[in-house]
């Protein structure tokens, strides 16, 4: 998934239920919707210097 902008972003790290990280810096956004599916939605994967920007907006 290629991402727009930093505020794209943002938005989806904010809709995310769960966001999964590996121990080599890769980053899954799941969004639950229990009401329409049986299953996760995957909102965003990504690599890379990721874990600044978690960091920012979580602290």
């Amino acid at each position: 998934m290629k991402l727009k902008s930093m505020n794209h972003v943002l938005s989806l790290i904010r809709r995310c239920d769960v966001i999964l990280k590996n121990g080599q810096e890769q980053f899954v956004g799941l969004y639950f919707d229990t009401a329409n599916y049986d299953r996760p939605i995957v909102l965003f994967k990504y690599d890379g210097g990721f874990n600044y920007f978690c960091l920012k907006l979580w602290n």
